[in-house]
């Protein structure tokens, strides 16, 4: 496993802690990959700026 696997599987296992229903699992996931899906957004559009 690489070394950004693991600092990955330990972030969501941090994130995923005991004492969560799965329901509230499944909340902090969609809010963590909205966040990832906004600042990749986000870069496309400096991208495309700079190549302009």
């Amino acid at each position: 496993m690489s070394r950004k696997e693991t600092i990955e599987s330990k972030g969501k296992d941090s994130l995923c802690t005991k004492g969560l229903t799965s329901e509230e699992k499944t909340f902090i996931n969609e809010i963590v990959n909205m966040k990832t899906i906004i600042i990749t957004n986000e870069l496309n559009q400096s991208i495309r700026k700079s190549l302009l």
